[in-house]
């Protein structure tokens, strides 16, 4: 098969998962249709993972005072300086 095809049919795969539950609740009102949006969500509470993370004063000390530097390096215009010998030819071109 080519890519084309393959590329079609999980198109339409697609689509046909997305709009299942409004074309099945335009045709019969007595469906329910929560069962759809009931497997989402259950999904989605499945993949929550908790973090546990403890904020020492010591790292955010040493994450101002690092941002300091960088604030007056910037405002007395003292850049660093670019590496000028990393500069190469551009490439030869091969015409066919």
């Amino acid at each position: 098969m080519t890519k084309k095809t393959i590329v079609i049919f999980f198109s339409v795969v697609l689509l046909a998962f997305i709009t299942a539950p409004t074309i099945i609740a335009s045709i019969d009102d007595s469906i329910d249709i929560s069962m759809f949006y009931n497997n989402i969500a259950e999904e989605e509470e499945l993949g929550k993972i908790k973090l546990q993370y403890n904020k020492s004063s010591h790292e955010t000390l040493n994450l101002a005072s690092l941002t300091s530097e960088v604030q007056i390096a910037y405002y007395f215009k003292n850049y660093p300086n670019p590496h000028l010998n990393l500069i190469s030819p551009p490439p030869e071109q091969h015409i066919l």
